[in-house]
């Protein structure tokens, strides 16, 4: 169990990562952006595999899923 001075979900209770970037091919995929816990933000850099891309019906957007 974590304690309330690394993980304190009652005063914290979101989580929020919003990409700013994303590179790579193949297998080597690297995607940028801010996560924000409760109110503090910091610039994060994650190495993800990349789970698919998938078109919506009706066009649109292209969509990515990745996992870190």
């Amino acid at each position: 169990v974590l304690s309330p001075d690394i993980v304190d979900v009652d005063a914290r209770p979101t989580m929020v990562f919003r990409s700013t970037s994303v590179t790579g091919s193949d297998d080597s995929w690297t995607v940028e952006g801010e996560l924000t816990i409760g109110s503090v933000t910091r610039s994060v850099t994650l190495d993800v595999e990349l789970g698919g891309i998938e078109s919506f019906p009706g066009g649109g957007p292209r969509h990515a899923g990745f996992e870190a």
